[in-house]
């Protein structure tokens, strides 16, 4: 098992900003388990997390895109929105998600 810095030695030397990890692939390849993974032994060593689900997002927010390349990029896009929005916090963001190239995913 990988032993995980202390959250406040990442807060240090983040200086108190969150951050964001990205997990990509092609669907059904293990993203959502393995983030559900991450995500429970961040927790459990204390490290407040947030899941951002490519799936729940294109649920939730995307409802009016298709799976056509250019509605799976504006999906990743509104999740990149959403984890950019949110990396000013404390929280880690741990994101699923098939993005149709890999500069899609790019934080700001």
């Amino acid at each position: 098992m990988v032993k995980l810095p202390s959250y406040s030695h990442i807060m240090t030397n983040l200086d108190a900003k969150g951050f964001t990890l990205w997990f990509t692939g092609l669907p059904c390849s293990g993203k959502t388990t393995l983030s559900d993974l991450i995500e429970k032994e961040l927790r459990a060593i204390g490290h407040p997390t947030e899941h951002l689900d490519g799936d729940v997002i294109r649920k939730e927010l995307s409802k009016d895109l298709s799976f056509s390349k250019e509605d799976r990029a504006t999906n990743i896009e509104r999740a990149v929105f959403v984890a950019s929005a949110c990396v000013r916090l404390p929280p880690i963001r741990l994101i699923a998600g098939s993005p149709p190239r890999p500069e899609a995913t790019a934080v700001g």
